[in-house]
């Protein structure tokens, strides 16, 4: 496993999940925490009868692997699945909206202020993860 080194440009630094039926959030910019992120999802990650799910995956994987060793398998990739159907527009909001789920003004909103912002910094700032969920 490679050590903890916040000063590295490209780092993993949340874990989004959703498991049972509950979603997480890690923040693994602690080095406590950093350390535990291996042996707590290992088993999760290498199990082929857990089914993963995401969208754009495959650098997640490869970052998960790189930072924490964990070998994710049984991944099923929405956007790789838009490009065998061949549908023209690709990213998640889109693929959504061809089958039917309509992105929200707050979707939208929350995508603009947050999606390029530096998930390095800490403290993280206030709206950047979501305590409640409707």
């Amino acid at each position: 496993m490679h050590g903890y080194n916040p000063q590295e440009l490209s780092l993993t630094c949340l874990i989004q999940l959703t498991y049972h039926g509950k979603c997480y959030i890690i923040d693994v910019l602690t080095p406590e925490v950093w350390k535990e992120v291996t042996p707590t999802l290992k088993s999760i990650m290498s199990d082929p009868n857990v089914i993963k799910i995401g969208h754009g995956v495959s650098f997640d994987v490869r970052a998960l692997s790189r930072d924490f060793s964990l070998h994710v398998v049984n991944v099923f990739d929405t956007y790789e699945a838009s490009k065998v159907l061949g549908l023209e527009e690709k990213g998640l909001a889109k693929v959504c909206t061809y089958y039917g789920l309509e992105e929200g003004e707050e979707y939208k909103r929350l995508k603009e202020r947050w999606q390029t912002c530096d998930w390095k910094r800490r403290p993280m700032e206030e709206g950047q993860v979501r305590k409640h969920w409707n």
